[in-house]
């Protein structure tokens, strides 16, 4: 049938209250019929990123059977083993444990990146000694916490966060963990990342949650090296921020 009008019974086009033929179709004012088309009430704006926070543990602290909840302190507060206001460098979240309102976001990949603070500030100089990081990937496990529930994701060493400034050694000639020496660079998971390629976990606006580190009866105390240094975990979330922007 033409799009636009319809046939009688003795098959001629019956164009009725519709216009003409090809035309169209409207119902006529007052009909009460639905006009096919509806007028979209907002669109949605997709952005890839990360969102992050991260963990301090003090040298020579115990970690066997223990859980630290990360994801639970906002940009400018204290937590976490930090006893200084988090910076950008150690987490991006404006609301603690929360999701922005009028946002959503979606994770489709989560990297821990592991390195040594001296204080409160990055230990440039030294890489972790390879007892913190054998330690790590061999007794820690990622879980999600959502308050009532929780979702075991992987062993530590399945989340990655790329091969490091030193790449597997760095040789110079004293002690591991000293301000020189041949050290070794245990690369974390070596970029390895655990994705969510099919589904992601979807983080709907204000939605609560955290990550866990749940570390198993085996984990030793933080070593520190020479320097007596901080061992930081700094996860991220990587995905998509999605948010309805009304037009109508």
């Amino acid at each position: 049938m033409p799009y636009g009008y319809s046939y009688d019974a003795y098959g001629r086009p019956s164009y009725g209250d519709y216009g003409m033929p090809g035309s169209p179709v409207f119902p006529p004012p007052g009909s009460g019929a639905v006009a096919p088309m509806q007028i979209p009430k907002d669109v949605i704006r997709i952005g890839e990123q990360a969102i992050w926070s991260t963990q301090r543990y003090a040298d020579a602290t115990a970690l066997a059977n223990t859980i630290a909840r990360v994801f639970s302190v906002a940009l400018g507060s204290q937590g976490q083993g930090f006893g200084s206001s988090l910076s950008t460098a150690e987490t991006s979240l404006k609301e603690a444990g929360r999701i922005p309102g009028a946002y959503a976001f979606d994770v489709y990949g989560i990297a821990v990146h592991v390195y040594a603070l001296v204080g409160s500030t990055p230990n440039t100089a030294f890489p972790v000694v390879g007892a913190d990081m054998r330690n790590f990937q061999s007794n820690c496990t990622i879980r999600w916490d959502f308050i009532q529930s929780f979702i075991d994701v992987s062993p530590a060493y399945l989340c990655g966060a790329g091969g490091g400034i030193y790449g597997a050694t760095a040789d110079t000639g004293a002690a591991e963990g000293s301000s020189g020496g041949t050290r070794t660079m245990i690369n974390n998971g070596n970029g390895q990342l655990w994705i969510y390629r099919e589904h992601p976990v979807a983080l709907p606006s204000n939605a609560t949650f955290a990550i866990n580190y749940v570390w198993g009866a085996n984990a030793v105390p933080i070593d520190g090296g020479a320097n007596d240094y901080a061992l930081a975990l700094r996860t991220s979330l990587l995905g998509q921020f999605r948010v309805a922007i009304e037009i109508a």
